[in-house]
């Protein structure tokens, strides 16, 4: 079940306007999450999507089927009035395939926005969590990695596979 149903109707939309039926299937859905800073509303969407429809055009190039895959945005919604109905960030691609008859992929790929969902922390707040909370964090995480260093000496080490010279004929 939807637990964001602005997404879904963001993306029934859009392909209303595409064109498409409101069922059309899509397969594959890809959701971007961003992480804590001054992002804005569809940032992630955009960066990430570029670089991930970058790297599909480098596979393409790399399996020597490049020209022969087509990608195509068919929408991108990044940013928008806070009044609009379309709330979620996403972007509709398609994906043809090179052999002639194969059915063309569609993809969806969504923007998680939650920064404006929480308040920021105040000063009070952020001052207390790195007096009593930020110095146990990182003594756990000092402790977990030496703890990893002491298991990593006691895992014996792979034999040598090399012959000694005087058995190579």
């Amino acid at each position: 079940m939807l637990q964001n149903p602005d997404l879904g109707t963001a993306i029934r939309k859009t392909a209303r306007i595409q064109g498409l039926p409101e069922e059309t299937p899509y397969d594959l859905g890809i959701l971007l999450v961003h992480g804590i800073g001054e992002q804005q509303r569809g940032d992630t969407l955009t960066e990430a999507g570029d670089l991930l429809l970058a790297w599909l055009g480098r596979l393409a190039e790399a399996t020597g089927s490049a020209g022969a895959v087509d990608l195509n945005l068919m929408n991108v919604v990044a940013r928008q009035s806070s009044g609009d109905d379309i709330a979620g960030a996403h972007a509709m691609v398609r994906i043809t395939p090179p052999t002639e008859g194969g059915a063309p992929a569609n993809w969806v790929i969504g923007e998680s926005f939650w920064a404006d969902v929480f308040r920021p922390a105040t000063y009070n707040e952020l001052a207390g969590w790195g007096i009593f909370i930020g110095p146990w964090a990182f003594a756990a995480q000092v402790r977990g990695i030496v703890q990893r260093m002491e298991i990593g000496s006691q895992v014996p080490s792979r034999p040598s596979t090399t012959l000694p010279i005087d058995a190579v004929g």
